[in-house]
C-alpha cells in the first residue's frame, strides 16, 4: 500500500495527475487522455487483463450503485478481461438500460457488443438462441435509428431469419 501510495504521490508531483480527496480514500484521474493511454500500453496485455479483471470484480461485488447506473463500464471491463459471459450480461443490460431512456444509438452499440461476444462461443443451439435474441433487440432498434427500408435493418433481418431457420425457431424472426 505504502509502495502505491508513494507512487501516486510521485505521479500527482510530477503534475501527471489529478489527486481528489485526501489519500488513501483519495481518487486518481490523470490529467491527459495521451498521458493515460501511454500508461496504459507500457502494460504488458497480460497485465492489463488481470487488472480489468480485478476493477470488474470489484465493481461488480462493492459498487452496486455504479454497476446499476454504468452497465456499460462494467461490460467494458469483463470484455477487456476476456471474461465473455459476464461481458455478454453486462452489454445486454447496458442496452436495455440505454433503451429504457430511448437512447436508441447507444442501445444498438450495447447489443452488438453482446452479440459479437456471443458468437465467440461455442457453437451450441442456447449460443444460437441467445445470439437470435440480441439480433431481435437489435432489428427493433434499427426499426427505430434507420427505418424498416434501410439495407442494415434488411441484413439484419435476413441474418435473424438464418439464424431462426437453423436453429429451427423460425417463430421468433420479426
Amino acid at each position: 500500500e505504502e509502495g502505491l501510495l508513494g507512487a501516486l504521490r510521485k505521479l500527482a508531483d510530477a503534475e501527471l495527475i489529478y489527486v481528489h480527496g485526501i489519500p488513501p480514500e483519495a481518487s486518481y484521474t490523470f490529467k491527459h487522455a495521451l498521458i493515460r493511454d501511454a500508461a496504459y500500453e507500457a502494460l504488458l496485455r497480460s497485465r492489463r487483463k488481470d487488472l480489468h479483471l480485478l476493477v470488474a470484480r470489484t465493481m461488480d461485488e462493492k459498487f452496486p450503485a455504479l454497476k446499476e447506473m454504468h452497465p456499460e463500464v462494467l461490460a467494458r471491463h469483463w470484455t477487456e478481461a476476456g471474461e465473455i459471459e459476464p461481458a455478454i450480461a453486462e452489454w445486454s443490460r447496458a442496452g436495455k438500460t440505454a433503451q429504457a431512456r430511448s437512447a436508441f444509438w447507444e442501445a444498438q452499440e450495447s447489443y452488438e457488443q453482446a452479440m459479437t461476444l456471443a458468437t465467440l462461443l461455442p457453437e451450441s443451439p442456447e449460443r444460437d438462441n441467445r445470439e437470435l435474441d440480441l439480433r431481435q433487440s437489435v432489428i427493433g432498434l434499427l426499426y427505430i435509428t434507420r427505418g424498416f427500408a434501410a439495407s442494415e435493418t434488411k441484413d439484419a433481418i435476413e441474418r435473424a431469419a438464418a439464424l431462426a431457420e437453423k436453429s429451427g425457431n423460425l417463430k421468433q424472426v420479426v
